[in-house]
């Protein structure tokens, strides 16, 4: 009699020698499932931290590179504002006579040294009387009464009152009271800051002769400042500045390199 034996499939009774089920069909001699060795809890934790730790770093780098970035942008944006500031806030290295100096001079064509004249002094007393009005004095009296007013001297410090009577000077041409006129709008005292009307009065100065008003025009055109940038300007101006023995302009050339 021949030995028999159950399936491990359908538990029916098969022979013991079949390879295959004649009731399920089932092959019972196929291979079983290779089961995979079990990793020992450490060497999972480890593998678990690895991973993480690759989809992290990326992330800080990330991170960092907008970090940094956006800290570039608000230096770039902080220059720029710096530098949009300068435009509309322009500084000029002013020149003005020193108090042993006068601001009349001749034109250049008559001599690159400057014949000095005391600016005849305003007579405040009159501002109060019937011929108290500008177009009752000279031109170097308005420009001495703007300075009085400007600095303070024996009245009320008034940068309003100093600039209108600059302005009056300005309209006969005296080329000291357009330089100073240029400066008042350079600095915006008295009146509201203008780089493009300071660097016209500074020119218009510059072109009677005037070595203070030479001087800043120099600067305008060195920088930029109300006027287009033209450094053989800028340095023609200030060797006509330095011509009339000048000291700043001839300080002022060796700054822009020129001997």
């Amino acid at each position: 009699m021949e030995e028999k034996k159950l399936c491990p499939y359908c538990g029916e009774e098969i022979l013991a020698v079949a390879k295959k089920c004649k009731h399920c069909g089932e092959w019972l001699d196929k291979p079983k499932e290779a089961t995979k060795p079990m990793e020992p809890r450490h060497v999972g934790e480890q593998k678990s931290g690895t991973k993480k730790w690759k989809v992290a770093i990326p992330v800080i780098i990330l991170m960092l590179i907008i970090g940094g970035y956006l800290v570039m942008s608000n230096h770039q944006s902080k220059a720029d504002k710096e530098i949009l500031a300068e435009k509309a806030d322009p500084v000029i290295n002013f020149a003005e006579p020193e108090e042993d100096e006068d601001e009349t001079v001749t034109s250049p064509k008559e001599s690159v040294i400057a014949e000095t004249t005391e600016h005849k002094p305003a007579d405040i007393s009159r501002m109060n009387s019937d011929d108290a009005s500008a177009e009752n004095y000279s031109s170097e009296e308005l420009l001495s009464l703007g300075e009085r007013f400007e600095k303070g001297v024996d009245v009320e410090e008034n940068l309003e009152k100093a600039f209108y009577y600059y302005e009056k000077a300005a309209l006969s041409g005296d080329p000291a009271a357009l330089n100073k006129l240029g400066n008042m709008y350079a600095q915006g005292k008295g009146c509201t800051k203008n780089a493009s009307k300071a660097a016209s009065y500074y020119l218009a100065a510059a072109e009677k002769g005037n070595k203070y008003a030479q001087h800043n025009i120099a600067w305008c055109y060195w920088d930029g400042i109300g006027v287009g940038k033209n450094r053989d300007a800028a340095i023609m101006w200030m060797q006509r500045s330095a011509a009339q023995e000048y000291e700043k302009a001839k300080k002022a050339l060796e700054t822009m390199g020129v001997e």
